[in-house]
């Protein structure tokens, strides 16, 4: 297998984790979703645990693990894509 797509967190997948475990596997997702709707604060918390060791890495597309909950609000959303162009993402 060289790639997967997608990495839920609630199913309890670590893209950090399966990253260094398999340094060749392309990894697409791995960004809770349900933390888009908590606040700018948790956004923020949550992809800097994630995107700095993932860039560093390679390999990964970061995206949330599947559709927008309807309960994000669309502020947080654009927060979180601006935040991911910011580390790089």
């Amino acid at each position: 297998m060289d790639a997967m797509s997608p990495f839920e967190v609630a199913s309890g997948c670590d893209v950090v984790a399966t990253g260094k475990r398999y340094p060749r596997l392309v990894i697409k997702g791995g960004l809770d979703k349900r933390v888009l709707a908590v606040s700018k604060a948790a956004i923020d918390r949550h992809v800097e645990g994630i995107l700095p060791a993932m860039r560093a890495r390679g390999g990964y597309l970061p995206t949330i693990d599947h559709g927008v909950p309807e309960e994000v609000p669309y502020a947080n959303y654009l927060h979180y894509r601006k935040r991911c162009l910011e580390m790089g993402g």
